[in-house]
């Protein structure tokens, strides 16, 4: 029995595998590098050194520095939106939904140190290709329906007064985000002592404010 067509697919398996891997060391590190530098001070030759890999290979995965960093962007928003799926999406009601959603928030921030600044430049100098690529990365997501859904059910029960859904959904999203965007102007605007100990309650906080506002009076 001739075994080679089966070692020509592991091999095409292996190598398909090496080549995932590779470009997810050099996603990694490339990431860092935008985040400290952004795409116009970011070096390949630095990606490269972190990636462990020569600059042919970025560029034989990814043409360009500016396909380098869509990819990064886009990697980068498809993970919270996995991370934000798999923990929203099983909640039973909207308090725990919103829970969920604003604690990843805080944790997302504290852990990664490139969260902040890739948002605020994304922010400061869109670019139309890279926001149509985030764009598509929650248009695809479930947790706005899931929302929509529990927050529509709460109206539909008295629980909370008739508002508009997405109204309610941007309302939230600035409260739990706006908080980490702007992190170092509030400390010292508020006076905050401990901005880890702040950060931590601020999940609790939003949502009681959040709920409150919605509850029927």
């Amino acid at each position: 029995m001739n075994s080679e067509p089966e070692s020509d697919i592991k091999r095409e398996v292996a190598a398909k595998a090496e080549a995932r891997g590779t470009r997810q060391k050099i996603v990694a590190a490339a990431i860092h590098e935008f985040a400290h530098h952004g795409i116009d001070g970011a070096r390949i030759d630095r990606i490269a050194k972190s990636a462990k890999v020569n600059k042919a290979m970025i560029y034989y995965h990814f043409d360009s520095k500016d396909n380098l960093y869509l990819e990064v962007v886009t990697s980068f928003y498809k993970n919270i939106r996995q991370r934000a799926e798999e923990i929203v999406l099983p909640s039973e009601t909207l308090e725990e939904a919103l829970g969920a959603l604003a604690t990843l928030h805080e944790t997302m921030f504290a852990s990664d140190d490139y969260a902040r600044p890739i948002m605020l430049r994304e922010m400061a100098d869109p670019r139309p290709e890279v926001l149509e690529a985030i764009s598509a990365v929650f248009r695809s997501a479930s947790i706005p329906q899931k929302i929509a859904t529990l927050l529509g059910d709460g109206m539909d029960r008295g629980e909370y007064r008739h508002t508009d859904i997405h109204q309610a959904l941007l309302a939230f999203a600035s409260m739990s985000i706006y908080y980490h965007m702007v992190t170092p102007f509030i400390n010292r605007l508020l006076g905050i002592d401990d901005p880890r100990q702040f950060a931590a309650e601020r999940p609790k906080v939003i949502i009681d404010i959040f709920l409150n506002g919605l509850k029927v009076r």
